[in-house]
């Protein structure tokens, strides 16, 4: 199966692993800059003090022309660009100006760029960010998209209101209503479905901000649970949902509101992607990455907990697989898809310290796995366990869960 792997600073082709290290804070100028290379707008390299690459990301291994970042590993970066009596110049140097070069994209082609040196990390390396003019299709989808967000904004705080009124009069129905079991579950899952309303229309515009959400630690395996009638009535009467939660599975340190809406969005690509008839399967386990498959996905080997969602519809195209999770790149239909799903994905990942890697066989199936480092010393936020057969019982349920249906 085609695999594409990422790691907590980006995504990569699996195999290529990147070092992990500590910066000191970063400068406004560095954060903006990270804030574009997450999205894909820069290339991202990590070099040693000789200059040897030791890291690079999707992008920057694509306007060089190369299959995956490995190619890359191991090189000088001046064997990667067009003057190198300058580029030694600079890199001697690597004050805050900035190097205006061509990248020796192959095939005699070169690239305009302009490159600046971030902050020395604890381990020694040296981060590089890669900037090259998108072409004028790109411009004007990010000037739409710039607009759009800006008039989203705008309207976020008056919806928010009539959720926070709504959550209100939905929390004094349910405790009304709550020795009439008939009323109180209806009432008890809209209230909830309110405040998460609430909560993910505060937090999704944070997607290309340079400081992300509050952070605590949640249950995976619970908001799977809590979603489930939502997920449900997302995939149709005529697709098969298969949902199983390893019993003790741990708590992540993640913005709950993030998390639920990478596995929304996972979901309804999946749902997109299966035809009538079809199946989709969503899995919550632990698991421990030892050091070999945790330098595979870039991440420090120890404790997981991972998050699965497969499906057997159509697949995604050999091709397409390096860029899906590109901003703004879709492979659905015109007016059907906005090419942000995936991209939200990979920053939530990312933001969280986490690994993703998405399988792939055109006409077979995708598969999609989000591995996020255990937190189980924190104590989990989740009010409720959303077992079946149940009204409330507490977080940490001894229950394993697990439910298939054909709708």
């Amino acid at each position: 199966m085609e695999k594409l792997s990422g790691t907590g600073r980006g995504l990569a082709v699996q195999h290529s692993a990147e070092p992990r290290g500590h910066a000191a804070p970063r400068p406004a100028a560095v954060s903006s800059r990270r804030g574009r290379y997450e999205i894909g707008l820069l290339g991202y390299a990590r070099c040693d003090s000789a200059g040897i690459v030791r890291y690079a990301n999707s992008t920057l291994t694509r306007w060089l022309g190369c299959a995956a970042p490995a190619a890359l590993v191991g090189r000088s970066f001046e064997a990667f660009v067009h003057d190198g009596q300058a580029w030694q110049t600079w890199w001697a140097a690597r004050d805050a100006a900035s190097l205006s070069q061509e990248l020796l994209a192959g095939a005699g082609r070169r690239k305009p760029v302009t490159i600046e040196a971030g902050p020395t990390l604890d381990n020694g390396f040296v981060e590089l960010w890669i900037g090259a003019a998108p072409d004028a299709a790109m411009i004007s989808r990010i000037a739409r998209l710039e607009a759009t967000l800006t008039l989203t904004a705008g309207t976020v705080h008056d919806v928010n209101n009539m959720l926070t009124v709504l959550a209100g009069n939905l929390f004094l129905l349910t405790e009304k209503v709550r020795e009439q079991e008939g009323l109180y579950e209806p009432a008890r899952r809209a209230r909830n479905a309110a405040e998460r309303a609430s909560t993910l229309l505060r937090e999704l515009l944070t997607f290309n901000r340079d400081k992300g959400p509050a952070s605590a630690a949640i249950s995976p395996a619970n908001h799977v649970r809590a979603l489930e009638p939502m997920l449900t009535r997302a995939v149709g009467a005529d697709r098969e949902l298969h949902i199983e939660v390893q019993r003790d599975a741990g708590s992540v340190k993640a913005s709950a509101a993030q998390f639920e809406s990478a596995l929304i969005n996972l979901v309804i690509n999946a749902r997109d992607a299966v035809a009538k008839g079809g199946r989709i399967a969503i899995d919550v386990v632990n698991c421990d990455l030892d050091a070999e498959r945790a330098q595979q996905l870039g991440v420090d080997a120890g404790d997981y907990v991972c998050l699965r969602v497969r499906d057997n519809g159509s697949g995604i195209p050999r091709e397409n697989l390096a860029r899906v999770t590109q901003p703004l790149f879709t492979t659905k239909q015109a007016g059907s898809g906005s090419g942000l799903g995936l991209a939200m994905v990979r920053h939530f990942v990312e933001e969280n310290h986490g690994a993703l890697q998405i399988d792939s066989i055109e006409g077979e199936g995708t598969d999609v796995r989000i591995w996020l480092p255990r937190a189980d010393h924190l104590a989990a936020t989740s009010e409720f366990c959303w077992c079946p057969g149940t009204r409330k019982c507490a977080a940490r349920c001894s229950r394993s869960w697990s439910r298939s249906a054909i709708r």
